[in-house]
């Protein structure tokens, strides 16, 4: 079947499973040829030219696969993220701006662009928003509860920030010993900022002679007898 474009995708797939990604690449682009509306195509294409570095390429494919369906999350991503290589952070929000428009519900497309504004702008405030949307669609997402911690902390809201952190700490991703100890460096910084200011001691103000010792009262020998 020359002329059906499923089953230049499967190939297309087969052949990128079992790592002759060179050999995908012509089959994916006769399949996305013989149905120029499939999204499956560009989106897995898409991915080769990211292991390729190619992200202008990637970018391309990922707006074909959107164009193809909007509602599906995985392009939205994989466009964020290739916008970033290509034209940086700010044209990557812009991204993450147009799938929040579309109603798309992915945490981990709230998480990347809270990850940017922190990382990236230092916009706690928007930060704070994209972390807290994320957890709201999945309340066990770790990196969001972590970089919700993180936000917090740099905010300045030391005390919500350190509940925040202990509840990440608690989570089983948190086992690993790099986010343990990043975690707990934060952990620690909390209670340093929440921890009360020892009061210095006022100096006394002492007037010059005011310590010199008191003199002795003189008396006579030859004072009479009482």
């Amino acid at each position: 079947y020359p002329g059906d474009s499923f089953y230049h995708f499967l190939l297309a797939m087969a052949l990128s499973n079992t790592g002759n990604k060179a050999a995908a690449i012509p089959e994916f682009e006769k399949a996305m040829t013989l149905d120029p509306s499939d999204d499956h195509c560009p989106y897995y294409l898409a991915l080769i030219y990211d292991e390729q570095k190619n992200f202008k390429k990637s970018k391309e494919l990922y707006e074909k696969a959107i164009k193809a369906s909007p509602a599906n999350p995985e392009p939205w991503a994989g466009l964020a993220m290739a916008t970033m290589e290509v034209d940086g952070a700010k044209k990557a929000l812009e991204v993450y701006a147009r799938a929040k428009k579309m109603g798309i519900k992915d945490p981990m497309l709230y998480h990347n662009a809270g990850c940017i504004q922190l990382a990236n702008f230092k916009n706690y405030k928007e930060a704070e928003i994209n972390f807290r949307d994320a957890l709201k669609i999945e309340p066990k997402l770790y990196q969001s509860k972590a970089g919700l911690g993180e936000t917090l902390l740099r905010k300045g809201s030391y005390r919500e920030a350190l509940k925040v952190l202990q509840e990440a700490s608690r989570m089983p991703e948190a086992k690993d010993p790099k986010r343990a100890k990043e975690l707990n460096g934060y952990i620690k910084e909390c209670k340093i900022k929440l921890a009360p200011k020892k009061k210095k001691k006022k100096k006394a103000d002492v007037k010059p002679g005011a310590l010199a010792p008191a003199a002795a009262p003189a008396t006579s020998a030859a004072a009479p007898a009482q």
